[in-house]
């Protein structure tokens, strides 16, 4: 009877830590992906600010724009993309700066497990109509 009685307990007792285990673990997956989908919300609107940057779309809305959302990415980058950005925006939106600037952005919201985009250059396209 005391072994039936200690058997029960240490089941249950081993099905509560399970349990409490899994909602912790579920929980802070939930936590990461909900910051994951909010730096690509923010990092997007940053790119879609820049794009308001470029010569021949830049007015008053796009500075402020822009603005905006270089502020927001100070609440969320990581310490290597706010490095890139203040030299991205000391050099005023200088096209050398925006290549490290999106590699760490990329980098920072590990779309893909490897490196594949080392080799790319980023630049901002000017459209002529």
């Amino acid at each position: 009877m005391i072994v039936t009685l200690t058997s029960a307990l240490i089941g249950a007792v081993a099905a509560l830590l399970v349990a409490i285990l899994t909602t912790t673990n579920n929980s802070r997956r939930d936590r990461e992906a909900d910051w994951r989908k909010l730096k690509l919300e923010i990092y997007r609107e940053y790119v879609t600010a820049i794009s308001g940057m470029v010569e021949g779309r830049a007015d008053n809305h796009a500075q402020d724009r822009y603005l905006d959302a270089s502020h927001s990415l100070m609440l969320i980058a990581s310490p290597e993309v706010l490095k890139v950005l203040f030299q991205f925006q000391k050099d005023r939106l200088d096209k050398r700066h925006l290549t490290p600037l999106m590699k760490a952005i990329r980098n920072d919201i590990k779309p893909r497990p490897d490196n594949s985009d080392e080799e790319i250059e980023f630049q901002m396209f000017k459209f002529i109509l």
